[in-house]
């Protein structure tokens, strides 16, 4: 089904629940709406009242039953939607300053915003009251995270520290200094350890139970770290800089440096885990796709094969494959185990995105040709060509989850959702 534009400006996210019932996009006009998957309408929409204000983060609960929207402008604040009647819940309204960055608990059942005011706010997901508010920090905040078991709130911070609260609220238990900005913080799986990552080019590792500083990662020397990520068995840490070039494998129990992820001779664009978390794939402006060995950082290899900058990596739902899209106007699909590309697709300009469906069985891509196009993976053959977009390059592509529509969102604020079985019957 076609759909008229329905942002004024271009489309900047667009996720699908979990139940495949819903789809929100956002955009640079204010506006959320909610679509739903099922009859391929809008059923909502809002739009943001302040000058200059619009919504850059989406989030639906676990449960599917709720979406939070984050955003900034003169009256900074989130939005807590309920799915069933599409009905706006609640406008998390207090910060006074934009919103930074926003997160779920566990449970889906506390909602944590960061703000430039320098406060986090912990909000009830339920009916949307607000339970506390988080004061300390002396700097906008970059970050922000919960503790595994929901308990505590880890906040990163321009003011050089990075901070642990109790969800209940009052003052910080703990606190972890650098020397520049704090970019990000999270809590390790088992919540034992924190690791920051600062604009001082180090990586950081403290122990919670005393604060005490374990380890001071210095690899990115001459670069800000903004990105760090736990291993699932919490043995590892993955840290990444503003060099762009390389990524860094660090043992927890040691604190040594197990693996420099080098190789790439221009930025990383992107990256991606496989299903099983064993394998990592990273993107990069010099025209390679490289896939690691995430236990010991090992280079398993290097697909070669695009002449351009590659903008997306996706891994297929069995983890076999990799989808990369690239400036040189193709898609590829490639082994993980290496050797030359298997299939490619062709657009008439950059491919933006591109994602397999949740079956394994089609690749569906967008692209600044104005197009979504979808084909068959079994033989590589174009199913469909879908212009909703004429006239904007089209960036966002999703499935639902049970894979049965697909929906792409264009820098024109266009957002169009398509049965699968309606495109393929057509």
């Amino acid at each position: 089904t076609r759909t008229r534009p329905s942002h004024d400006g271009a489309v900047q996210a667009l996720v699908a629940s979990s139940d495949s019932k819903w789809i929100a996009s956002a955009a640079h006009d204010g506006k959320i709406i909610l679509w739903d998957v099922r009859q391929q309408i809008p059923t909502r929409e809002w739009t943001a009242s302040g000058k200059g204000q619009e919504f850059f983060s989406l989030a639906f609960s676990h449960d599917s039953r709720r979406l939070a929207a984050a955003g900034g402008g003169e009256l900074a604040h989130c939005c807590l939607w309920d799915l069933a009647s599409g009905r706006l819940r609640k406008v998390l309204q207090g910060h006074t300053a934009p919103v930074t960055t926003a997160a779920l608990d566990p449970t889906g059942t506390r909602l944590a915003t960061a703000s430039m005011d320098h406060t986090v706010r912990i909000w009830d997901t339920e009916g949307g009251a607000l339970i506390t508010v988080l004061r300390g920090h002396l700097g906008p905040i970059l970050d922000v995270a919960f503790s595994p078991d929901g308990k505590f709130v880890l906040s990163a911070s321009e003011d050089k520290k990075a901070k642990i609260w109790p969800v209940s609220g009052g003052e910080c238990t703990l606190s972890f200094k650098h020397f520049n900005w704090v970019h990000a913080a999270r809590f390790s799986p088992d919540g034992r350890y924190v690791a920051t990552t600062s604009w001082d080019h180090t990586v950081r590792l403290f122990k919670v139970e005393d604060g005490s500083l374990v380890r001071r990662l210095w690899e990115h020397e001459g670069a800000p770290v903004r990105h760090v990520v736990f291993s699932p068995d919490g043995e590892t840490l993955w840290s990444g800089a503003d060099d762009g070039s390389h990524c860094c494998l660090w043992d927890l129990a040691s604190g040594r440096q197990r693996k420099v992820l080098q190789g790439h001779t221009a930025p990383v664009t992107t990256a991606a885990l496989d299903p099983t978390g064993t394998r990592l794939a990273t993107a990069s402006m010099d025209h390679t796709v490289r896939i690691w060995d995430t236990e010991g950082g090992a280079l398993i290899t290097v697909l070669r094969g695009h002449s351009g900058p590659i903008l997306d990596v996706a891994f297929s739902p069995d983890g076999k494959f990799v989808l990369s899209a690239s400036e040189d106007k193709k898609a590829k699909i490639w082994p993980v185990s290496g050797g030359e590309c298997t299939l490619s697709f062709k657009h008439f300009n950059w491919v933006h995105a591109a994602r397999f469906s949740p079956d394994g069985r089609y690749v569906a891509t967008t692209s600044w040709d104005h197009t979504v196009r979808l084909f068959k993976v079994e033989d590589g053959s174009l199913v469909r060509r879908l212009w909703e977009h004429e006239g904007a390059p089209v960036r966002h592509v999703v499935f639902s989850p049970d894979g049965e529509t697909l929906w792409s969102g264009a820098d024109d604020g266009s957002v169009s959702g398509r049965r699968l079985g309606n495109v393929l019957r057509a």
